[in-house]
């Protein structure tokens, strides 16, 4: 399952205030001094000009300034708070009345929330909610925090809980709070409300304003209207989706729980954590209420909606020999936990031998529960749960995508620098002329501080990352986190795991070794397998009988076919010869054991043969518990992974007859697989997919390092990895044994390891290293760095999820920007950890699917008008009907012909990454990156035109407005048209179909950006300034009118118009970085 399911911490910080009184408030008593000042001075001096002037101007700042303290509060949490209240220590937080709260990076935005005062189970409580979670205050720490589900108890605890009674329901129900996944919807008017006010909307408006006053009508209309407009998609688009995704979560129903002593039915909202349900699948289907530890009996799971992965899952109780082993759900016990939002496929109820220990059953049929259903006991509810976590990082993670960065507002502060240095000329030269209009001048003062941010500018920046994720969205990807976009095209490192993901999920087997008498093994077909070999393959598995039909690990549908044994019932295997195999226990595979148990009982028509204990796992890792290792061991099983194949090594002990059966299951794992014999290798052949070595070759023609994580076998994960390309030379292999370090070529040539750079670098020029995973924990830091980052290691194997974690945070810590794909379960961590998460989950091949195509406007809105006029028609011919259809106008249409961004369901997302493929194929990492590198380069071309049109727009409205150039109201209206068109055509951009060699720039503070911009400034600076001086001798003295005139159109304000717009659109021909096919 998904580190998702794990506690994931999403407050960075918590700070109580209590509320100042009104008068105190640091928006009301200092402006209030201010205000009283300034009038005074007014009233006293009303009769000298210059000095009416500065106290006028100094009363219309501190209104502004009223204005945007009080729109700050707004616009930030900590502002609001330092403003209206007082901060309170921890120690008196009985004196607050209110928490900033402040989420840890891309988990949403700050709040303020209030405090709530209650009294739960006798005892004095505070809280707060956030992001549909509720903290509580703990004295003890002074800290406060999340209610502490019941997820990290010893085994024990959960096996012998005897339900709840009402008293401790109450509590639980005051502390976690109802079992469901509430999501208010605000309405239109609301949304539009928090769109309007927010910090760049405001701007916007106030820029409008100062056009407004310097009397361009047109352009500022124009400008308010496109502003208004891409709002009220933005805010019809939000509305759709909240209201999507509050139909997401399951309705209410029915659930059978253990309370009070016997089983009662209440509604699923009532349940809490430690409530002990009955898991039945009715007739509709049944979606797990919670997420829940099994207890007793099993069931099998559809998480499709969760992990995206398409194989159900068997989930089973714990086993009664641990239950001093502390629950992890992410790890140990994931196949023992159902998690809420997953579908119940099929359940078997618990047998009354298995209820002995459980004290609310006592063996006593009565006391089952009465729909026959498996036992469980709930562990997280609501919000808490996985499904709930996985909707609130749709939710909250990015409610307004956009490609902002430091380095974008660091890049604007630049030009606001520029832009201040232009308006101080303005003014100095302005308070020279007294007869200058000193309002005008201050007004043209600040249109020139303003003009760095052009109001179209947040719009382009998030249409960027719009259609990012609509153009993936095409391709069946989906994003849960947006601003991950862009790093996609910074990606330096890509990191994959095999099975899967380069190679077909699907498996042959070659057939089954036990004996190498010659250079090749003896390969048994199916009608030569002996017993033992027949046992440890039919009698360890998870494979489930759904539907009449057999689902799992493509593995182990593979063996059963190899071997012509039928699945009768989960635990039943029928071979073509009559033996009957039933699994007794069943000890669940694990990445970080590599290898699964099975306890079985052997049948031959009928007859009972015996009880066994059968294993299977890698031939490494099980040669270890064999009683006696068979000659040539290492020979065989290593012929086959050289080749490729996935080899398992099989085992069996016979138990002997006198032992009960409830006394072979009481036995702990350690004792059951003690002395085991062995049984042979199971051979198996996984195809690579057909895309995977074209995929691996543009990836490392496009400057990326390609390297496998995997979990199988060296000599297999290098052989697949020589077959896609990976490795560019000869692998070379590290082995350790003990404390033992060497290498060891592909011919079993040794090498000794020697712990310097120099002779590592040496041998990393002839050779690609092949790492093990038991050899990473006997590396030091520093000399581990060298081996995987410094010298080109290609391939890490029989690594752990823990391990694929640590060695991609190795990555990220020495500066790489890394790519991990992988499927969605074994990944997890490594996934999370990684820059850029890829999930792969089975869904439909889109084969050879071309990229999407962008609409021309023209077809956006020819498609937008015949949307609303076809449902006008249909609203004609319901009124007709006496029928009543939603309403629907030319907005919506428009919103929704211009390709609004597409809403993540459940069942697209994966818990697992922030990217999901629904199509099972590494290509989607070169759509990912394509995209990615698209988005950055987007983004980087709009600041670049951005700069150059900033710092041409400052010079033309600072050193050529003194001099009497003037442009008019239309002419402004067309140019801002223009650029308007030009920045959304580049946001519409596609990426290229093969990727470059080149990646971009990771900022925008590179030579190559920085050069660019101040070259071609120096260009554009030099031609105005030669067209000035050309146009200036055409231009008569009396013609030119002052700054502070009407617009009057003559020789030299065309001329710097038609040269400046040329300008503009150069900018646009010159730094759009297109590629002709």
């Amino acid at each position: 399952m998904a580190s998702g399911m794990r506690e994931p911490e999403i407050v960075a910080d918590v700070k109580p205030f209590t509320p100042r009184p009104l008068w105190a408030r640091l928006d009301v008593l200092p402006f209030g001094f201010v205000y009283v000042s300034l009038l005074i001075g007014l009233f006293v001096y009303v009769n000298e000009e210059f000095e009416s002037f500065v106290l006028s101007f100094a009363l219309l700042t501190a209104v502004l300034l009223h204005a945007l303290v009080g729109l700050s509060q707004i616009w930030s949490v900590a502002f609001f708070a330092f403003i209206t209240g007082s901060p309170v220590p921890m120690s008196r937080i009985f004196d607050a009345k209110f928490v900033a709260v402040t989420p840890t990076e891309h988990n949403g935005k700050a709040e303020i929330c209030k405090l709530c005062f209650e009294t739960n189970n006798g005892l004095n409580e505070i809280n707060f909610t956030f992001q549909r979670l509720k903290y509580i205050f703990d004295a003890e720490s002074g800290t406060f925090a999340r209610p502490a589900y019941p997820i990290a108890k010893p085994l024990s605890a959960y096996r012998y809980s005897s339900g709840l009674d009402e008293v401790k329901v109450a509590a639980l129900r005051k502390s976690f709070g109802p079992n469901r996944l509430d999501i208010p919807v605000p309405s239109f008017g609301q949304l539009m409300k928090d769109q309007m006010i927010a910090p760049l909307f405001v701007f916007q408006v106030f820029c409008v304003g100062l056009w407004c006053l310097d009397e361009y009508w047109y352009y500022s209309v124009f400008t308010l209207g496109m502003l208004v407009m891409f709002e009220s998609t933005i805010a019809a688009s939000r509305l759709k989706t909240l209201k999507e995704f509050r139909g997401m979560p399951p309705l209410s129903f029915d659930v059978s729980v253990y309370r009070r002593g016997k089983w009662v039915v209440i509604s699923s909202v009532d349940l809490v954590p430690g409530d002990i349900v009955s898991v039945v699948r009715n007739k509709e289907g049944y979606v797990a209420p919670a997420d829940m530890l099994m207890l007793a009996g099993s069931v099998v799971v559809d998480e499709s909606l969760l992990t995206g992965e398409s194989v159900p899952q068997l989930k089973e109780a714990t086993d009664a020999t641990s239950l001093d082993d502390v629950l992890n759900i992410a790890k140990e016990h994931k196949s023992n936990v159902v998690f809420g939002g997953t579908t119940i496929m099929n359940h078997t109820a618990p047998a009354l031998d298995a209820m002995k220990n459980n004290p609310f059953c006592e063996s006593s049929s009565s006391e089952m529960p009465r729909d026959g259903g498996a036992i469980a006991i709930v562990l997280r509810t609501g919000f808490g749960t996985a499904q709930g976590s996985l909707m609130r990082t749709m939710l909250f993670a990015s409610e307004r995508v956009t490609a902002n960065s430091k380095d974008a507002y660091l890049f604007l502060g630049c030009l606001l620098v520029f832009a201040v240095a232009a308006s101080a000329y303005v003014l100095k030269k302005g308070l020279q002329d007294d007869d200058r209009d000193k309002w005008k001048l201050v007004l043209k003062c600040v249109i020139i501080i303003t003009s760095v941010v052009p109001p179209e500018l947040p719009m382009e920046l998030s249409l960027a990352v719009n259609n990012s994720l609509i153009f993936l969205a095409k391709l069946s990807i989906f994003c849960t986190e947006p601003f991950r976009i862009p790093s996609a095209g910074k990606v330096s490192v890509c990191c994959f795991d095999k099975t899967g993901t380069l190679t077909e999920d699907d498996f042959d087997v070659k057939g089954i070794v036990q004996t190498m008498d010659g250079e090749k093994p003896d390969l048994s077909a199916p009608h030569g397998v002996q017993l033992d070999s027949l046992l440890a393959l039919s009698g360890c598995h998870s494979l489930m009988r759904i539907d009449k039909k057999v689902v799992g690990d493509p593995l182990e549908k593979a063996a059963l076919s190899f071997l012509g044994v039928s699945l009768t019932s989960p635990d039943v295997c029928l071979s073509t010869q009559g033996d009957t195999v039933k699994i007794l226990k069943r000890f669940p595979f694990s990445s970080s054991l590599q290898r699964m148990t099975c306890i079985m009982e052997h049948s031959q028509k009928g007859s009972m043969q015996g009880r066994y204990v059968v294993m299977k796992g890698a031939p490494e890792k099980l040669k270890d518990f064999l009683g006696e290792i068979p000659p040539r061991y290492d020979e065989m099983y290593k012929f086959y992974t050289r080749r490729g194949a996935r080899v398992l090594a099989l085992a069996v002990k016979r138990c002997l007859k006198d032992i009960k059966t409830s006394d072979l299951k009481a036995m702990t794992r350690d004792e059951l697989e003690d002395s085991v014999k062995f049984a042979g290798f199971a051979i198996f052949e996984s195809p690579i997919k057909k895309d995977s070595a074209a995929t691996v070759s543009q990836l490392q023609s496009s400057s990326h390092t390609v390297i496998m994580i995997t979990g199988d076998q060296a000599l297999t994960a290098a052989h697949v990895a020589q077959e896609v390309g990976i490795l560019e030379r000869p692998p070379l292999f590290l082995v350790a044994e003990k404390d033992t370090l060497w290498w060891e070529t592909l011919e079993e040539k040794k090498i000794s390891f020697k712990e310097t750079r120099d002779e590592i670098k040496k041998l990393s020029a002839e050779y690609n290293f092949v790492l093990p995973g038991n050899a990473l924990p006997l590396l030091e830091g520093s000399l581990l760095e060298a081996i995987i980052v410094d010298c080109d290691t290609r391939v890490l194997a029989r690594v752990g999820p823990d391990q694929k974690e640590d060695v991609v945070q190795l990555f990220r810590k020495k500066g790489f920007h890394t790519m991990m794909c992988g499927d969605g379960t074994n990944d997890v961590g490594a996934l999370k950890q990684a820059d850029v998460g890829i999930a792969l989950i089975e869904g439909k091949d889109l084969g050879a699917v071309p990229p999407p195509q962008p609409k021309s406007f023209g077809e956006i809105w020819k498609e937008a008008q015949e949307k609303a006029r076809n449902q006008h028609n249909m609203q004609i011919a319901a009124k007709e009907k006496g029928k009543k259809l939603p309403s629907r106008n030319n907005l919506d249409a428009l919103a929704e012909a211009m390709e609004e961004v597409p809403m993540v369901r459940l069942g697209d997302a994966s818990v697992a990454a922030p990217f999901t493929s629904k199509v099972p194929s590494v290509r989607s990492t070169i759509d990912i990156i394509r995209q990615g590198r698209c988005t950055l380069v987007t983004t980087q071309q709009m600041f670049k035109i951005l700069g150059l049109n900033s710092l041409i727009s400052a010079y033309s409205l600072s050193v050529l407005a003194l001099e009497g150039v003037k442009f008019g109201d239309i002419q402004m209206t067309v140019s801002g048209f223009g650029i308007a068109l030009f920045f959304l055509f580049i946001s519409r951009a596609k990426p290229v179909e093969r990727l470059s060699k080149e990646r971009p720039p990771e900022n925008l503070f590179c030579a190559y950006i920085v050069v660019s911009v101040v070259s071609q400034f120096l260009v554009h600076l030099a031609a105005i300034i030669a067209a000035f001086d050309l146009a200036e001798s055409y231009t008569p003295k009396s013609e030119r009118g002052d700054e502070d005139e009407d617009f009057k159109a003559n020789v030299l304000n065309s001329v710097i118009f038609l040269l400046a717009f040329v300008q503009q659109c150069s900018t646009f021909a010159i730094n759009y970085k297109a590629r002709v096919k």
